[in-house]
């Protein structure tokens, strides 16, 4: 995982460095030291280095924008789930031929679990991109590379190659139900027995001793789901190990068992429907640091530490130790043996 401020295209460069495959009509072979070259002069996120159906979402096809670059406002920090589904019609409707939009699960709240299928469908192997509370930023990724699907480049090799060989597959907001919490409060629940529930939850963290901060505050700081499920602590992979909280809060708590929350049970089921992922990348918004230590073995240790290193190298940022048990990368890393 790496954290923020200065390169935007920062998981993806990674990527796509690494979905660059030799072929003889197309793309050339690119080795890890190549990694991210383009990447230093835009925006970092956390980032941790961890399916073939087509969409059922309806869209309206658009004609192109005059800016293409212009969809995706980076002026507010107020990204709602409702912005980020405005945007996601919108570059549907313009770039149908390049991704295709569809929906995962739904959260306990009704909200959409957006997933996008980028480049192409029918390719031999995927990337799983995903990201817990910066939506904004992976949203910004796909909107350029929509934009630039014909005429950018990789170190000399087409970006058009590239897709065509790879399908990114993109949730950009794993989490709305908590991102809806984060900023607008219980105002920002649809149904009142989940916003009782939140005032419930806040006395019961108070009693705990976990927060001493009024109501409102509290609710600004939320990183759970909408069932105070902490959705980094919800997967198998060292699950009963964790002992933060024994009851829904604001964070910490693991659920009532490993993926028992929609959210971790839809990123599980479109992973378990990939044919040959790559690699997984996971952003978050925590510290200047890049996680890639989850105990796994060889060969995915010295593969996670070689592409921890170039980021390492491209960036302010450092090589963190273990990562907390329970997350999503920890089951991608161990359990599917994704990188």
């Amino acid at each position: 995982m790496v954290g923020t401020d200065s390169v935007t295209r920062l998981s993806w460069d990674l990527a796509v460095s690494q979905s660059s495959v030799s072929t003889e009509e197309t793309t050339k072979e690119m080795s890890t030291e190549a990694v991210i070259d383009e990447m230093t002069s835009q925006t970092e996120e956390s980032v941790e280095t961890a399916s073939d159906t087509a969409s059922d979402t309806a869209v309206q096809a658009l004609e192109k924008p005059e800016n293409p670059d212009a969809i995706i406002d980076l002026s507010t920090t107020l990204y709602s789930y409702q912005k980020m589904e405005n945007d996601l019609q919108l570059l549907a409707g313009y770039y149908p031929q390049y991704m295709t939009l569809d929906t995962a699960g739904v959260t306990a709240d009704g909200r959409n679990l957006y997933v996008i299928y980028f480049g192409n469908q029918n390719a031999s192997r995927q990337i799983f991109i995903c990201e817990y509370m910066t939506a904004q930023l992976v949203m910004k990724q796909l909107e350029y590379y929509c934009a630039h699907y014909e005429d950018g480049s990789y170190n000399g090799t087409a970006y058009r190659d590239i897709f065509e060989n790879t399908c990114f597959v993109i949730v950009p907001m794993v989490n709305p139900d908590g991102v809806s919490i984060s900023q607008f409060g219980e105002e920002g629940l649809n149904r009142e027995d989940l916003r009782q529930n939140l005032r419930a939850i806040y006395e019961s963290d108070k009693n705990g001793g976990y927060t001493d901060e009024a109501y409102d505050t509290y609710l600004t700081r939320w990183k759970a789901n909408g069932m105070g499920v902490d959705l980094n602590r919800n997967y198998s992979p060292g699950w009963e190990s964790v002992t933060d909280r024994t009851a829904p809060s604001s964070g910490l708590y693991k659920g009532t068992q490993p993926g028992s929350e929609a959210e971790s049970q839809a990123l599980m089921n479109i992973v378990d429907g990939l044919s040959n992922p790559l690699l997984a990348i996971s952003y978050h918004s925590y510290g200047s640091l890049v996680y890639w230590q989850y105990g796994q073995a060889e060969p995915l240790w010295s593969k996670n530490q070689q592409l921890a290193a170039h980021v390492e190298a491209l960036t302010t940022y450092y090589q963190a130790g273990y990562s907390n048990e329970a997350g999503f990368s920890n089951w991608c890393v161990n359990v599917k043996g994704i990188p």
